[in-house]
């Protein structure tokens, strides 16, 4: 089996997010996910995996505003641009304009090696 990269996706807004807004996202991306795995978008496919979720909130300063949503831990083999066109497209459809979020990929830095 090919080994899998890092990768991740922050998913967020400006203004924290209620409750229920966090857990229509969470639903939201297991969904997109899994289509994505069985049947893709414009033929590619995500590798089958475990998609991870935890919240995230980053402070704002001068130049940046705050970020608060969900962080998105998805390892993949190769690079794919449907799903991620298909993961903007729900998003948009689902989520009313003062409720939408914005992405920002990024690759997680290594992981350091413990110890033997």
């Amino acid at each position: 089996m090919t080994q899998l990269l890092p990768f991740g996706l922050h998913a967020y807004r400006s203004r924290a997010p209620e409750e229920t807004l966090l857990m229509k996202l969470a639903e939201l991306l297991r969904g997109w996910h899994a289509k994505c795995v069985t049947s893709g978008a414009g033929e590619e496919r995500l590798p089958p995996g475990t998609l991870t979720l935890t919240t995230y909130a980053k402070p704002g300063n001068e130049e940046w505003e705050p970020a608060h949503g969900l962080e998105i831990d998805l390892p993949y083999e190769h690079a794919v641009t449907w799903p991620w066109i298909e993961l903007y497209s729900c998003a948009r459809r689902t989520f009313a304009k003062k409720d939408r979020f914005s992405f920002h990929f990024f690759h997680p830095p290594p992981q350091k090696a413990s110890p033997p």
